[in-house]
């Protein structure tokens, strides 16, 4: 859904997508606590997985609309800050009704209820904005054609035509533009983005960390460490978590890095380089101090906020030129989604395929360490790729990249080969 998501967000209003997202996820969450059949609860988490595939991207085209261009790597790293802190408490508020009511079912009726406060919060905060500023730019209007009038003695009552076309709650198609908003079709923006090169390999470079961070650290690793390092449940998730944690504080103060300095590429060529910190888990031996896998796990999150924040704003710079920037942006996060799935599969498929046959009491198979480290070769060769692949990303500087200049090279250099040719 990340390519058609992309392709609405070249059509209609970010806020306004975002917003309908955001309800759609809460009444998701309400239907879920309520459903009493497989099919029922399978079709909220569709549905819920359809809205959230819209919300990323949507929300980082409203900070470039906002904010601008210059302020998305920093703004975004806010953004990855802020979802952290909040799944931290919803975790924990949570885990507190779970043990009031020793039920799960009142936990989602509660995810629902807040995340259908704050939409509808959210919603009377943008009517609000856009009320006033319809009024304002009304008033002007008025007063413009007031004088115009005046001065010509007629009125064609257009004032009124563009007051009316002003107030709209969202403005979609019909209201004033903003410049997030293009005027080419979205067939063209999608050749466009298909055909430039660069997305491509941003979709490559982005899949492969994606890699890493969905099958190690979205799911393996806490049962790697429970298995080689002994270490409780409670000791691996928290290891396991310091990495969300310290991708969420370092996207922020990357971004902001990457904004000063206005340098992208040198922050994604060095993120795959301190991600390599997460074979040190695999290769060093059992009898490690947790110290080294903790600071592993670390610096690999810190290496991963400069993908988190930074990421995008060097995507969008890349296809402002052709007007293509949300089209390019939902597919290259569809290729960053697929990647988890296919991680956590193949790692899985490993696992299978290295399997003694052992099974413990309750049926569940036993895998050994050696079957864990050969899965885990799939992760090396994706680290070592991605190194590769970062350095054929291509500066932008903090700007938006001109590729006229390009074409003229081109032109010139082809122009300069057939003259020889001919003399």
């Amino acid at each position: 859904m990340q390519i058609p998501s992309g392709m609405a967000l070249q059509v209609y209003n970010p806020e306004f997508i975002s917003l309908s997202c955001s309800l759609l996820m809460a009444l998701c969450s309400l239907l879920f606590a309520v459903s009493e059949s497989i099919e029922m609860a399978s079709i909220t988490q569709l549905l819920s997985g359809i809205a959230q595939s819209a919300t990323g991207i949507s929300v980082i085209t409203t900070i470039d609309k906002r904010l601008g261009p210059q302020m998305i790597a920093f703004a975004f790293g806010v953004v990855v800050l802020y979802c952290f802190l909040s799944l931290l408490l919803m975790q924990y508020l949570q885990a507190l009704i779970y043990e009031m009511y020793s039920v799960w079912r009142p936990t989602f009726y509660f995810c629902g209820i807040c995340c259908l406060m704050l939409s509808i919060i959210s919603i009377i905060a943008l009517a609000m904005e856009y009320r006033l500023r319809a009024l304002e730019d009304a008033a002007g209007s008025c007063s413009t054609d007031t004088a115009s009038s005046a001065s010509n003695g007629e009125s064609d009552g257009s004032s009124n035509g563009n007051i009316s076309r002003k107030l709209y709650l969202f403005p979609l198609r019909n209201a004033p533009k903003s410049k997030s908003e293009k005027d080419q079709s979205v067939t063209v923006s999608m050749r466009k983005a298909l055909g430039n090169r660069l997305n491509w390999i941003y979709a490559l470079y982005f899949w492969l960390l994606s890699f890493v961070s969905y099958g190690f650290y979205g799911l393996w690793l806490i049962s790697y460490l429970m298995l080689k390092y002994r270490y409780s449940r409670s000791t691996a998730t928290l290891i396991s978590s310091s990495f969300y944690a310290a991708m969420a504080v370092s996207s922020p103060i990357l971004g902001f890095c990457s904004k000063r300095f206005e340098r992208r590429k040198v922050f994604l060529v060095l993120a795959p380089f301190l991600l390599s910190s997460s074979l040190v888990v695999i290769y060093v031996p059992s009898s490690s101090p947790m110290i080294a896998v903790l600071s592993s796990s670390i610096i690999s999150g810190i290496a991963f906020g400069a993908p988190s924040s930074m990421f995008w704003a060097a995507n969008r710079e890349s296809n402002t030129y052709f007007e293509c920037e949300d089209v390019a942006m939902g597919m290259i996060n569809s290729f960053g989604n697929s990647s988890g799935f296919i991680a956590q599969y193949l790692i899985g498929l490993l696992l299978d395929w290295r399997w003694n046959g052992r099974i413990d009491e309750d049926g569940s198979r036993i895998y050994s360490v050696d079957d864990y480290d050969f899965a885990f070769y799939a992760i090396a060769l994706c680290i070592a790729s991605a190194v590769v692949v970062s350095f054929f990303l291509k500066e932008t500087y903090g700007k938006p990249l001109d590729y006229s200049k390009t074409t003229i090279s081109k032109l010139r250099k082809e122009k300069k080969n057939s003259t020889e040719r001919v003399s």
